[in-house]
């Protein structure tokens, strides 16, 4: 494994901490609404290449470099995403829009 992986990446593992500041971040900017929604009406989501409707939460890592990243050194950016639990497959309304 690369070494500049090492610090972010421990045992296929995302670092903690890393983990807890993403979280932290993603929870400010995630108000949480108390709303009633009736099951019939929403629609499942399916594996756009096995069709199957279960999902995992998992992390696309992304290198930051060094002249944009708030250091000044290059780093590492999780952006968590959900992949098919069956095949692994991430559908492309899951893959995250950075460039806005």
């Amino acid at each position: 494994m690369d070494g500049r992986f090492r610090n972010y990446i421990r045992n296929g593992r995302l670092n903690k901490s890393i983990n807890c500041l993403y979280t932290r971040s993603m929870n400010k900017q995630r108000p949480q609404l108390n709303v009633n929604i009736n099951p019939d009406l929403v629609e499942d989501v399916k594996c756009e290449k096995c069709e199957c409707q279960s999902f995992t939460a998992c992390y696309i890592i992304k290198r930051v470099p060094a002249l944009v990243s708030p250091t000044g050194k290059e780093m590492m950016m999780p952006v968590e995403t959900f992949s098919c639990l069956a095949c692994g497959h991430i559908n492309k309304e899951f893959m995250p829009d950075l460039k806005k």
